[in-house]
């Protein structure tokens, strides 16, 4: 006659085990999460010697020459968008000073955006520190083009999304331009 014998782990060592496979899982999951966000953007880097990397997203084939064309939708404005936006990027890092939402609205508008499809989040947090990253977008008929730029860490990004079903390409309380 054989028998068995069958050890059971103490409870501490089962919780720690438990804890374990749930710290693993909650990285692989947040990696997952984390290399599937760049997947969203394909980016280039420039890099001036005097200031600090421009990121962007590659610009699609239409040509940021042909000017604003409200007819032409999100995707057929998104070269025009990332040539102001970056050079408003760069135009500020040559000053000296990092733009804010004001800059690139601005900058927008008079590259023949109209003002009234564009919004912008705030420049600085409800307790008055200076926002990491500032967005803003433009709204067509068939989409929207957002824009991201963080001086520290993300650089200038773009992206094409359709419209939210809240009708506005800023979910949240953007701030008026």
């Amino acid at each position: 006659m054989t028998t068995s014998t069958t050890t059971k782990r103490p409870a501490a060592t089962r919780g720690r085990q438990t804890r374990l496979v749930a710290l693993i899982a909650a990285a692989a999951v947040g990696s997952l999460l984390f290399s599937g966000c760049s997947l969203l953007f394909k980016q280039t880097t420039t890099t001036d010697p005097q200031s600090a990397p421009i990121t962007t997203t590659a610009p699609p084939a239409a040509s940021a020459a042909t000017g604003y064309d409200p007819a032409a939708g999100a995707a057929g404005n998104q070269a025009l968008w990332d040539s102001i936006n970056t050079a408003t990027v760069a135009s500020a890092q040559q000053a000296g000073t990092v733009p804010g939402g004001s800059a690139f609205i601005d900058a927008l508008a008079a590259g023949g955006f109209d003002r009234t499809t564009l919004e912008v989040t705030a420049d600085r947090t409800s307790v008055d520190l200076a926002a990491s990253s500032i967005e803003f977008s433009a709204q067509f008929a068939d989409g929207c083009i957002l824009g991201q730029y963080g001086p520290d860490d993300t650089g200038y990004r773009s992206i094409i999304t359709p419209v939210p079903t809240s009708g506005t390409c800023l979910i949240g309380s953007p701030r008026g331009v």
